[in-house]
């Protein structure tokens, strides 16, 4: 046997087939064929007609939807978009007509420089509607033509509404603009990131603090069929590779929806700070905002607008913003029953009420003796010991 017939013997024995036996290979059309995966072919003109838009670039969809203000969404009327915020502390005095809302959905939940906006949602009042206007791009060649139509709607713009913006949308758009070459138009503007309003005034009562879960608690609004946000990316990628617009049409939706929740959110989280105990915001963590923001007077009406229901925590807040204005008896009238159920930081501020204060020093250690054991306490009884026993008994 020759050496040629061996190996085929042994190729045979083994499985495996010499190539000059096999069929010609099927090309890969055949085989999507075959699989029924054909590849459809990506029609820019056919997704904007079934998105209800229009091509106004060769890779590049405009879609454009008016929502009148006589409009519900949940149960916030449309129109309070255009109320003035009052109680939001970094709201401070914006106008709603000239805010744009900003939503956008990528290629990837990530970042980098290697991540996409595929698709920009910017909302804003005109007259008597919410007009949402989304800019889509069929192909990565859209990417450019999308960033400069997407600036149109900021040129007169006081500033950009967002949700996770400042940790997400904007630096990835900035991002993407510097690539092109482009100035980043959004340096100027004012910018209202409302996730930390949600964070600040829910993050204490609220299992997360995601979007939907607001727009459920704070406007009663509830999606079905909604794509959620983390399939946008594939529902993009599946569209450019087979042509498939089934799930890139419910993304438009979905953005959509995240734009009018965010725009409703604005008076709702507004509300929220206004009046907390309403919707069970956290009454402490908006004072202290309004703390930080220098307005002492807000936080003090914030924390008495909660009477009984104060937790002991916003008690011991207001108390030493009595104390610190001299308003003495209302932050002891605070501090007496939280020493009574054993709250150390309410002993110690009476034991130095009545120790610098009204010098009644017998009050003053016996406060300081049911404090915990720390150095402090020891030099607090010791100092208080010390002056007793230099003013004798009676206080002579």
């Amino acid at each position: 046997m020759s050496l040629k017939a061996r190996l085929q013997s042994l190729q045979r024995q083994t499985g495996v087939v010499p190539a000059s036996t096999l069929a010609p290979s099927p090309s890969i059309a055949d085989r999507l064929t075959r699989h029924g995966r054909r590849r459809q072919g990506v029609d820019p003109a056919a997704l904007a007609e079934q998105a209800g838009g229009r091509l106004i670039a060769p890779s590049l969809i405009e879609v454009v939807r008016r929502f009148p203000l006589g409009d519900y969404h949940g149960h916030m009327a449309l129109k309070c978009i255009a109320e003035t915020p009052r109680a939001l502390p970094e709201a401070g005095e914006i106008d709603p007509r000239r805010l744009v809302f900003l939503d956008t959905e990528t290629t990837g939940l990530s970042g980098g420089s290697g991540t996409a906006v595929f698709m920009l949602g910017l909302a804003r009042l005109e007259a008597d509607a919410l007009v949402v206007r989304q800019l889509t791009m069929t192909a990565f060649s859209g990417e450019a033509a999308l960033l400069e139509t997407g600036e149109e709607w900021l040129k007169d713009a006081q500033g950009i509404v967002s949700f996770n913006g400042k940790s997400f949308d904007l630096p990835l758009l900035v991002t993407r603009n510097r690539m092109h070459g482009r100035r980043t138009p959004y340096d100027h503007l004012f910018h209202l990131d409302l996730l930390h309003s949600t964070r600040r005034a829910f993050a204490s009562r609220w299992d997360d603090c995601r979007l939907q879960t607001a727009e459920r608690r704070l406007l009663n609004f509830h999606r079905s069929n909604d794509l959620p946000g983390s399939e946008a990316p594939a529902a993009w990628l599946r569209y450019l590779h087979s042509g498939n617009s089934d799930d890139l049409l419910r993304v438009v939706d979905h953005n959509i929806w995240d734009l009018v929740s965010l725009a409703s959110l604005l008076p709702a989280l507004d509300k929220a700070h206004e009046e907390p105990h309403r919707c069970g915001a956290d009454v402490v963590a908006l004072a202290r905002a309004w703390l930080k923001n220098e307005q002492e007077e807000r936080a003090v009406a914030l924390l008495e607008s909660a009477g009984a229901a104060l937790s002991a925590n916003g008690r011991l807040l207001l108390a030493n913003l009595y104390r610190r204005n001299g308003a003495w008896s209302e932050a002891r009238a605070l501090w007496e029953p939280l020493a009574i159920r054993g709250n150390g930081e309410a002993i110690e501020s009476l034991a130095k009420y009545y120790e610098h204060v009204t010098g009644e020093l017998e009050y003053a250690l016996a406060l300081a003796i049911r404090l915990p054991a720390s150095p402090a306490r020891r030099q607090r009884i010791t100092r208080l010991q010390v002056r007793m026993a230099r003013r004798g008994p009676l206080g002579l």
